[in-house]
């Protein structure tokens, strides 16, 4: 069985779903698990995406293309 890693975890939605999205068009398996992120009284819903180890490097080149359309989007709606 394959190790997992944890390749982002991220609160934008968005951000999470397009990554996903590229993942699975490559062919990459993923975990998407929903989590609770907390600072002191401050708490966050978020998205953490794993991917097996062995397709870890590959999987981290597309979820940083995928970040990067997202942030230029943003900016562009400014």
């Amino acid at each position: 069985m394959d190790q997992y890693l944890v390749l982002t975890t991220t609160t934008d939605q968005p951000l999470a779903n397009s990554a996903c999205a590229l993942l699975e068009e490559a062919g990459i398996p993923l975990m998407l698990e929903h989590v609770e992120l907390s600072r002191g009284a401050r708490r966050a819903c978020g998205y953490r995406l794993l991917v097996p180890q062995r397709y870890s490097h590959k999987a981290q080149r597309l979820v940083f293309k995928a970040s990067s359309a997202h942030l230029e989007s943003l900016m562009l709606e400014q």
